[in-house]
């Protein structure tokens, strides 16, 4: 099953938005969003996640004096 550009996106849903801002400050608001723009959200959420992972990842490394970080 899939999905076109012929796909109906009636359907929304309220997606809460969390933006960092400078000084620890954040930008919050509920956007109503259609399937595929919750889809692209849900992605890009993971990715972020994906980048902190790998930040820390690289921190703990430089720390260990190893280039992965005694990991592995």
């Amino acid at each position: 099953m899939g999905a076109d550009d012929e796909t109906s996106m009636h359907g929304r849903a309220p997606v809460t938005m969390v933006v960092k801002a400078p000084e620890g400050d954040r930008v919050v608001w509920v956007e109503m969003l259609d399937w595929k723009a919750y889809a692209q959200t849900l992605r890009v959420h993971t990715l972020e996640h994906v980048a902190q992972m790998n930040r820390t990842l690289s921190d703990l490394a430089l720390r260990a004096g190893t280039p992965d970080g005694g990991i592995g």
